[in-house]
């Protein structure tokens, strides 16, 4: 954010009031409604409204959030107290997240990995991201992108847009708000994804968050929900460690690590056989589930 307006006086760009960005709140938390490693604060909405519950930054409850669909985004932020928060607060949210601090890093990120969306800070130690944004549209890059700054003139967020930014979200910001407006802008890259897949007698409800075998109503959790969707998607075909890393988890696992396996060992758990995920040694991964009745 180095070189951008700051925030007004006594805000926090997550926009909390009361104290200096700089200032943690009681017992170390800040006043974005997230403590320091994502844990809920205890200071109030943007309109100064005490929040409903203090779960996370969202006043919505996690019981009533709609399902994140693999949603996985890219964040270029710099700041060394806000990157955290957002980054710790939108993982809580069930998006699966990268984070960067320059735009050679992004662009790095952009050209290795598939996301849903990325989330700039325009000001970073290395340039403007807006040129960054520029740059991948020119090379034919799609995928959403909300410039996330405290730079507020409408010349700035014309420009952003003319760029080839899809949003603009000036700071100080409702953290709610952040999460809806990245769900919305991830929406438009789902358009041609089913939103029932089936594959025998094996039904994924994307918008519900239900799997049903044969009929029965299966219990998962959101990293199982996942990866199934992932191995439904590719019905017949192997899915590689790689992909499945790629889109279900972020930059703290590694293709290497167990972690897919122990999924896979519960989702096998969960659909009641060994051979409804058929290992193919060496590359990945294949869902073999039986027609239904």
């Amino acid at each position: 954010m180095s070189g951008e307006t700051p925030s007004p006086a006594g805000v926090h760009p997550c926009g909390q009031a009361g104290m200096s960005p700089k200032t943690a709140g009681p017992e170390g938390r800040s006043h974005c409604g997230l403590g320091r490693s994502g844990a809920p604060g205890h200071g109030r909405t943007v309109d100064g409204r005490q929040p409903a519950h203090r779960r996370g930054p969202s006043s919505v409850p996690a019981a009533g959030r709609p399902y994140d669909r693999a949603v996985k985004v890219l964040l270029l932020e710099d700041d060394r107290e806000l990157a955290p928060e957002l980054v710790a607060g939108l993982r809580d949210h069930g998006f699966v997240v990268d984070h960067v601090t320059t735009c050679a890093d992004a662009d790095l990120q952009v050209a290795t990995s598939r996301y849903d969306c990325l989330v700039f800070d325009r000001t970073v130690p290395d340039g403007d991201a807006l040129e960054l944004v520029a740059r991948l549209r020119a090379d034919g890059v799609r995928t959403p992108v909300m410039m996330l700054t405290a730079r507020a003139l409408v010349s700035d967020r014309v420009a952003g847009f003319e760029q080839g930014a899809d949003d603009y979200l000036v700071k100080p910001f409702a953290f709610a708000e952040l999460v809806v407006r990245i769900r919305a802008l991830a929406r438009r890259v789902e358009v041609a994804h089913p939103t029932v897949l089936r594959v025998g007698g094996l039904e994924l409800d994307v918008p519900r968050h239900l799997v049903r075998l044969d009929g029965a109503l299966l219990t998962l959790t959101a990293k199982e929900f996942t990866v199934l969707e992932v191995l439904m998607g590719g019905a017949g075909e192997v899915v590689t460690r790689t992909e499945l890393v790629d889109r279900c988890w972020d930059e703290r696992s590694e293709p290497l690590s167990n972690v897919v396996d122990v999924l896979i060992g519960q989702l096998r758990r969960r659909l009641g056989s060994a051979e409804a995920i058929e290992t193919v040694r060496g590359v990945g991964y294949r869902l073999c589930v039986s027609p239904g009745p």
